[in-house]
Parts: structure tokens; C-alpha cells; sequence
């Protein structure tokens, strides 16, 4: 701090300015600034634009040449000398996109499909070919770090722990639903998919290894802008395609922003699947027990999302959004049941073929206030969120078996409705005080409720009450936050604090537990565009839905699950290291993470002594996982190549369980994955990815490798008012295959999952409106759901720096 401050005393003179971004007229952050020499050949010193476009850098006396760049738009230079003022100002600095004209008009070039940020990674779903027409779900599966399986669960960094937020809300999205809403939700309604692995404590703690936040589309152009689409959809070995329709329609006046996104789809998949089991113990023989499964599913629904934005005044913000989303699914699933003996002779041969019946229902409405006291310096927002979900399911069971010559046959049914409700009211105020420091406190209420009543049946309708299960949560946490940053030349600090209390009931079992959750950032501007960050979160992992839900789910006779009331929420620190370099046409980061977690939640088996095996849910013991980031980004042979290329390392850790028979465990394992985009010519482009995870262990067993790869070519025409997009998924027929391995004290599983495999897709889409529009000049903030969200996320640390 004292060299900061003889360094500070030498420099007499600023420079400050503000850049633009000249597709869309707002603020751009990020952008590198870098003085020079004279002679344009010796580096000076430098900086970066914070999240309202503004830099402000010290200088001594002296002639020197201003740069400003950004990978993919053209660079902006001045020559400029010191005078009597001590401020020079070089006004609005308006950087475009770099593009290549041929024959006087023809437009080469692309815009980055992923741009790194120190405090997050963000990807732009337009410029992912392969997402056109495809699910939320189907589009995480093309993201770096995230995984998504064949039964729809989302991990990222090999953890499952992570929150799904939408324009930078928490969604309402629990563990039970998660897969089934991202497969309903439509990937063309995605503007881009954030991640952000270390949030400070302004944000909700919920989820150990961070957020992964979907951007909706609000195109913000003056006059009106929309897009209908049109598709079809084969996966192999269906019977015939699936489909989807799209509409996106936004309206902007210096008033107004209205938007309005809905469409509709239709999918069909199958699934199969093993599990063969061995069961041994020193007082019985050894027996076994194969099991194959087949399972089809049809499943349509609709999504729609409307909402608008009032600008009052220069100073108030009004709007109110909504979003919902409806399927109705039907399946049928028969599983084919062989008992063995030591000597592998059929002891028992049994056939349970299910038909399914569900309608389940997403819904959100959003009203949100803000109010600027002072333009950039000083505002205050409010925002209350509701989501609900309904759920409503019906099944019947035919039961087939013959033992030693004996055959029995019987039907039974179960029934399961659930209704869950998510309330929040939210205040923040943010005060800057000078260009360098600021605060940020708030307060969040919020109350959950979940109830659901399962039901069975005999085939006379009698219905069995040992399996009536009504189950009835609520929870309520009431958290305030406090965050404070400030920045002196190249180095920049900022501490938070956020405490909750948490107020939980599942049935009888009720808990109150009051949590502190610290962050701290520090940062480090280096020269030649070099930057470092380190940072330290606290956060939790609260269990909820099927986790601790007790209801025993007898689908398979054979392997049953139940939730565990009893279980206690996870916590991890976390701390991270991050470095980012620039270079004109290339980018790489590299991060280095490093968690500890307390009362680690697994899902653990054990085999009865009925011969059933029993599914559920604990707290294992604590666990520790290192690992490495790198992401290098490439833009080649005159931007007509775009290649990001990602790769994780990881170290795990889990403690023993003497309960489950779970020994101490280390793993290793590492994925990668390569995105290309490729421009073709002017109006045709195409899209390589391709992935491989590595096999790892879990507690009670282990994970096999997963390897796919996606084609996409999207054309064109009519000045790009009219595009065609044909995709391939699984060209390697690779990504539904997954393999398992489980063992304990008296058993030995190895099961597998083969679902529909390699689809392809054919998207049709046309854009109308003001394409070329601008949005209305106007000196206040942007519509308030997007402030909300990432605008707002990005002022964590570097961005107001």
C-alpha cells in the first residue's frame, strides 16, 4: 500500500472514457485499454472497462497512443499528450465487430460463441448451431464442465450440487424435477448459459459447486423484432419424429420493452437398460439376479414467457414477467427378472411391465422495482418472485411370475400428486462511492412449501393405507448480505458477509439453524494483459424433494428407494485461483479450485435380508476435490475459425462410512471437450464438438468413460432473415451409453443404460421486424429482468473495477 501510494503521488494526470458496444449501443465490459509509447511500440500501462463501460487509468506527463481492444470487434487508437488539464477525456469510444467484406457485399466473420470473464465463463447459445431446436438439457450437454446423463441430472465439475437459475433468479428448480423442466424449456428462448463457480455473498449459497444461469432473450432493438421457427427431430430406432414450433417477438419505445417467447414440442425416446446383481454372504449361497429393461416415453408440452418493462421516468423502473410451462408424458416400461442360483440354473423368472400417466406444470411470475438516485453512482432495486409446480402421475403395474412350474399373476397402481410453491421478496441498495470503491447490502425473505400424496392399489382398487404417503415441507430462510470492494491502481479487494436463517419442517422433523457465509476477492492487474484473481466462498447444499421425502418407491419390487427426513445440509469452502490472458485473437484461462465439503450426501445402497435391494440417502462423512480449468480460446485463419478448447482435471476424496461399508476412497479423472465453428462463406457456417469423460469413482463404486460428439450446419438467406440448420447428435452413437458398478458388504452390481441414441434435426426459422433497429436513446438503466439478472451479476468483482 505504501509503494501504491508513491506510485499514485508520481502519476498527475487521468485518463478516462467510456466504451460502447456498437451492436447494441450498450456499455461494454471488459474491454482491454492499454496505453503505449509514442512510438506505439513500448506498453505503458493499462486497464479494463467496468461493467458501465467507463476506465479511468494514471499517467505521468508525456505523448502516448490510447488502444482499445476486444476479441472479435476492430480496435480503437488515439494519440493524445498531456496539458494543463489533469483530466483527459476521451469521450464515447464505439468499438464494432471485425468483419471481413467481400465483393463489396459479402460479410465474413462470426461473433464468439464463448467469451472469459474473470469471475465467470459466458456462452452465446446464437452461435451454438447444434442448440437450434433442441432442449435446455440438450443444449447443458454442449456446455464446458457441465454434464448432463441419460436420466437428465445436471453436475458441474463432476458435482451435482449445483443451483439452475434463470436471468439470475433461482429457478425454483429441485433435484426431483430439474431434468424433466430443462427438457421442456426450449434452448432457442436461451440468449446464453453463464457460469459462475465462486458467487460472492450477495448471491444465495445454495449449491457447493456454484450457479449455472440461463439468459433469456430480450432483444432490445427499437420498433419490433421476432423469429417463428419450425422443425422436425429423429432420433434412431423410434417409430417416427418428434417436432417443435417457436415464436420470440420483443417491442421497444423509450417507454416500453415487451416480450413474448412460446412454442411447442413433441419428443419421443427409449431407453434401455441392465443391472445384474450378486449376492453373497458367509451363511447363505451365492445367488444372482439379472434384470432388463425397456422403457418408451412420448411426451409433448408447451412453453410460455410475456412480460414488460415500464420506464417511468429517467430515475424508475417498473415490470412484470411471467413464464410456464405444461407436458403431459405417457410411458410404458417392462422389466424381465432372472433368478440364479450358485450353479446359474433359473430359480425364478418374473415379468413387471408398467404403464405411466403424468402431467406436470412450471410456472414463475416476476414483478420488479428499481430506482436510480444517481446516475451509475447510487440506486436501490426490489423484486418479488413466485414459482409453483404441479404434479400428477398415475401408474399400473402388471405382475407376472413363475416359480418352480407356479405361475402368479397380478395388477396394482399407484397414484402421486404434489404442489410446490417458492415465495421470495428481495431489496438491494448499491452505492458507488467513487470510481474505485462501492457497497452493496440487501435483505431476502423467502418461504417454500412442497406437499405430495402417494397412493397404492390393489387390482380391486382396495387401496393399501401401509403406502399412504402424505409428505408436507415448508422452509424459510431469511437472509441480509454486505458487501464491500475497492480498488487501488492494479489491485483490487472485496469482502462480503451474508447470514441466514433457516427455518425447515418435513412432516414431524422440524430444524432452525443460523449460518454465516463469508466471500472474499482479491484481484491483480498486471501488465501486458495479464490478470489474476483469488478467491474464497462458503456456501451450502440444502437437501429437499425425493431426497428426504420417505415415501418407499416400489416401481421395482426388487430395488426400491425412499428419502431420508433425517439428513443434514452439506457445507463446503471453496477457494479458486484464476489467470487471464489476452492476446488480439486469443484468449486462455486457466483456473485452479479447491473444496472442502462437511457432511458429504450420497445416495447409498444395501441389500436386505429379503434379498431386496434399498436405495436412499445420507450424509456419508466429509469429502476434499481439487482441480485445474483450461480454457484457450482461438480465433484463426482470419476469424473464419472459431475454437474453444477446455480442460478439467480433478482429485477426489471421500471419507469412509462404516454404516454402508464405504472404505476411504481417491479418485482421479479429467474430461475435455473442443468446440469449432467454422464459417464456410458469408451465409453457411458449421459447428464440430466433441467430448470425453474420464471413468471415476464414487462412494460404493464407480463410473465407466462417456465420449459423443455433434455436427450442425446453418445456412442463410434473405439478408439472414431466413436460416436452415441440419444437426446431428451422437454422431458416434456414444452419449446414451453409460456403464455403473456398485458393491457393499454382501452385494456386487454392475448396471448399464443404452437410450436412444443418434437424432437428427431439421430447423427452419425467419426473422422479421426492425432487424436493423437501434433501441431508443434513453439515460436510464436497461429493462429491469436483465438488470436483475447477469448485468448486475457481473459488478461481483471486477467488472465495477
Amino acid at each position: 500500500m505504501f509503494l501504491g501510494g508513491l506510485v499514485g503521488y508520481a502519476q498527475n494526470f487521468l485518463v478516462t472514457g467510456k466504451v460502447i458496444d456498437g451492436n447494441n449501443l450498450k456499455p461494454f465490459e471488459y474491454v482491454d485499454i492499454t496505453i503505449y509509447d509514442n512510438s506505439g511500440n513500448k506498453i505503458i500501462t493499462g486497464g479494463f472497462s467496468d461493467i458501465d463501460g467507463e476506465f479511468n487509468i494514471d499517467i505521468p506527463a508525456g505523448t502516448y497512443l490510447l488502444k482499445a481492444s476486444f476479441i472479435g470487434y476492430k480496435s480503437f487508437e488515439k494519440r493524445f499528450a498531456t496539458g494543463e488539464e489533469k483530466e483527459i477525456k476521451m469521450g464515447r469510444i464505439v468499438l464494432k465487430e471485425e468483419v471481413k467484406r467481400m465483393e463489396e457485399i459479402q460479410v465474413v466473420g462470426q461473433k464468439s460463441g464463448m467469451s472469459l470473464e474473470i469471475d465467470k465463463k459466458v456462452f452465446n447459445v446464437e452461435q451454438t448451431i447444434v442448440a437450434d431446436g433442441a432442449s435446455a438439457s440438450e443444449l447443458l450437454e454442449n456446455i464446458p464442465s457441465v454434464e448432463v446423463d441419460t436420466e437428465g441430472n445436471v453436475s458441474l465439475r463432476n458435482n451435482s450440487s449445483v443451483e439452475i437459475w434463470i436471468n439470475g433468479k433461482p429457478s425454483g428448480l429441485s433435484g426431483s424435477d430439474r431434468g424433466q423442466i430443462l427438457e421442456m424449456l426450449p434452448a432457442e428462448t436461451i440468449e446464453k448459459v453463464e457460469l459462475i463457480t465462486n458467487p460472492s455473498a450477495k448471491y444465495n449459497p445454495e449449491g457447493s459447486v456454484g450457479i449455472i444461469n440461463l439468459v433469456l432473450k430480450e432483444n432490445r432493438k427499437g420498433g419490433y423484432f421476432g423469429s417463428v421457427s419450425l422443425g422436425g427431430n429423429y432420433r434412431e430406432g423410434n417409430p417416427y419424429p418428434g417436432g417443435n414450433l417457436g415464436l420470440n417477438f420483443t417491442y421497444s419505445d423509450p417507454k416500453w420493452d415487451v416480450f413474448l417467447n412460446a412454442s411447442a414440442r413433441h419428443n419421443l425416446r427409449n431407453n434401455e437398460s441392465y443391472n445384474n446383481r450378486t449376492s453373497f454372504s458367509a451363511s447363505q449361497d451365492t445367488t444372482y439376479l439379472n434384470q432388463y429393461n425397456t422403457r418408451n416415453n412420448n411426451h409433448t408440452n408447451g412453453f410460455l414467457r410475456a412480460g414488460f418493462t415500464y420506464h417511468i421516468d429517467e430515475k424508475n423502473d417498473f415490470g412484470i414477467s411471467g413464464m410456464g410451462m405444461v407436458g403431459a408424458n405417457q410411458s410404458s416400461n417392462k422389466i424381465l427378472y432372472y433368478q440364479l442360483n450358485q450353479d446359474l440354473d433359473t430359480t425364478q423368472y418374473r415379468i413387471r411391465t408398467t404403464g405411466n400417466e403424468g402431467l406436470m406444470s412450471f410456472y414463475n411470475a416476476a414483478v420488479d422495482y428499481k430506482h436510480i438516485f444517481n446516475k451509475d453512482n447510487e440506486e436501490f432495486s426490489a423484486s418479488f418472485n413466485y414459482f409453483g409446480a404441479i404434479r400428477d402421475n398415475k401408474s399400473d403395474y402388471h405382475n407376472w411370475s413363475q416359480i418352480d412350474n407356479k405361475i402368479t399373476e397380478n395388477k396394482d397402481y399407484q397414484t402421486s400428486k404434489s404442489n410446490d410453491n417458492n415465495f421470495s421478496l428481495q431489496a438491494d441498495y448499491y452505492k458507488k462511492f467513487n470510481k474505485d470503491s462501492k457497497l452493496e447490502v440487501g435483505l431476502k425473505a423467502e418461504y417454500k412449501t412442497s406437499n405430495s400424496i402417494d397412493r397404492s392399489f390393489d387390482e380391486n382398487m382396495v387401496e393399501d393405507m401401509e403406502q399412504y404417503n402424505p409428505f408436507d415441507y415448508t422452509e424459510q430462510i431469511y437472509a441480509a448480505y454486505a458487501s464491500y470492494g475497492n480498488k487501488w491502481d492494479w489491485f483490487g479487494l472485496q469482502v462480503g458477509l451474508r447470514a441466514e436463517e433457516t427455518l425447515t419442517s418435513a412432516n414431524e422433523v422440524k430444524r432452525d439453524y443460523f449460518q454465516l457465509f463469508p466471500s472474499a476477492y482479491l484481484s491483480f492487474q498486471l501488465p501486458k494483459d495479464n490478470e489474476l484473481q483469488l478467491n474464497y466462498t462458503r456456501r451450502i447444499n440444502r437437501p429437499r424433494g425425493w431426497i428426504i421425502n420417505n415415501h418407499v418407491d416400489r416401481t421395482d419390487p426388487t430395488n426400491i428407494s425412499y428419502g431420508n427426513p433425517l439428513i443434514d445440509p452439506e457445507y463446503s469452502n471453496n477457494l479458486e485461483f484464476n489467470y487471464l490472458k489476452t492476446w488480439d485473437m486469443h484468449t486462455l484461462s486457466v483456473g485452479a479450485f479447491y473444496s472442502y465439503t462437511e457432511n458429504v450426501i450420497q445416495r447409498v445402497q444395501k441389500l436386505n435380508d429379503n434379498g431386496v435391494m434399498e436405495s436412499t440417502w445420507d450424509n456419508i462423512n466429509h469429502s476434499q476435490s481439487a482441480g485445474i480449468d483450461i480454457t484457450a480460446k482461438n480465433r484463426l485463419f482470419n476469424n473464419y475459425l472459431d475454437l474453444t478448447t477446455t480442460a478439467t482435471a480433478y482429485y477426489y476424496q471421500l471419507g469412509e462410512n462404516a454404516d454402508y461399508n464405504i472404505s476411504k476412497t481417491e479418485t482421479f479423472s479429467w474430461n475435455a471437450r473442443i468446440n469449432a465453428n467454422v464459417k464456410i462463406i458469408s451465409n453457411l457456417s458449421a459447428q464440430v464438438t466433441g467430448y470425453y469423460n474420464s471413468p471415476r469413482l464414487i462412494a460404493q463404486g464407480s463410473m465407466g468413460h462417456r465420449y459423443g460428439m455433434d455436427l450442425g450446419l446453418k445456412a442463410s438467406f434473405l439478408e439472414k432473415a431466413l436460416n436452415l440448420t441440419f444437426t446431428v447428435r451422437d454422431v458416434l452413437n456414444s452419449r446414451s451409453k453409460s456403464s455403473r458398478e456398485t458393491w457393499g458388504e454382501n452385494f456386487h452390481e454392475e448396471s448399464g443404460n443404452l437410450s436412444s441414441g443418434r437424432s437428427y434435426r431439421l430447423t427452419l426459422s425467419y426473422n422479421f421486424g426492425n432487424m436493423g433497429g437501434k433501441r431508443p436513446n434513453r439515460n436510464s438503466q436497461p429493462n429491469m429482468d436483465a438488470s436483475v439478472g447477469m448485468d448486475s451479476m457481473g459488478g461481483d468483482m471486477m467488472t465495477d473495477f
